[in-house]
């Protein structure tokens, strides 16, 4: 697919770009000049909207054509997931000795693939995902965060930073030598990162300033 997308790509460019000599000798035969100027040819009445049609508008009603065109692209990044996914099961058939063409037609959308192959293409996403995620919280560690306060239990206070949903992102652990009020902003210092979590304390006020 990105092969085809590119060569789709390098098509229409080269079309372009082979149609220009042709759209500016259209448009300068419309102010009464039978070859393209130059800059030694006197003004001709007219020119201004010739540039500004080609320069301006031209390009704007071809910008406007690609934002149309790409609303209505529908290749979103879970589909593009699910074509992959389907691909590799059939190569992994043909490569078995089935039949390209009976591999096409047995093997269609995600939910037609083996329970084998797509639980372990899950636990390939979330391996990434939870690497990404360690990977993010460790360069969290050293950064002060604007932390909102949920709560306090086992000795440390609770929250989360606005990076995080409610029960469902990276909760916030901290300690502080002041009482802290749930609902309330503070700045943590980051000094650790427990997998998901993040670890730190508030700072002392005049180490804040």
């Amino acid at each position: 697919i990105p092969g085809i997308m590119g060569t789709l790509f390098s098509l229409v460019d080269k079309l372009v770009s082979s149609l220009s000599a042709t759209v500016v000798g259209i448009a300068v035969s419309f102010v009464g000049l039978q070859s393209l100027p130059t800059q030694y040819d006197p003004y001709t009445p007219g020119m201004n909207w010739v540039v500004i049609v080609l320069f301006c508008i031209i390009p704007m009603v071809a910008w406007a054509a690609t934002l149309i065109a790409m609303k209505g692209y529908t290749l979103t990044g879970s589909k593009m997931k699910e074509i992959q996914a389907v691909n590799a099961c059939r190569r992994d058939a043909v490569a078995k000795g089935m039949k390209l063409e009976e591999a096409m037609d047995k093997w269609q959308t995600m939910e037609q693939l083996p329970e084998e192959l797509r639980r372990r293409r899950a636990e390939i996403v979330m391996e990434l995902q939870m690497s990404a995620a360690f990977d993010f919280a460790d360069r969290c560690v050293g950064r002060t965060l604007e932390v909102l306060v949920e709560g306090y239990e086992d000795g440390q206070y609770f929250g989360r930073s606005y990076m995080d949903a409610p029960d469902i992102d990276t909760k916030v652990y901290f300690t502080s030598e002041e009482e802290l009020t749930p609902g309330s902003y503070v700045p943590v210092l980051i000094t650790d990162a427990c997998e998901y979590d993040l670890i730190g304390t508030v700072p002392h006020k005049e180490e804040t300033t």
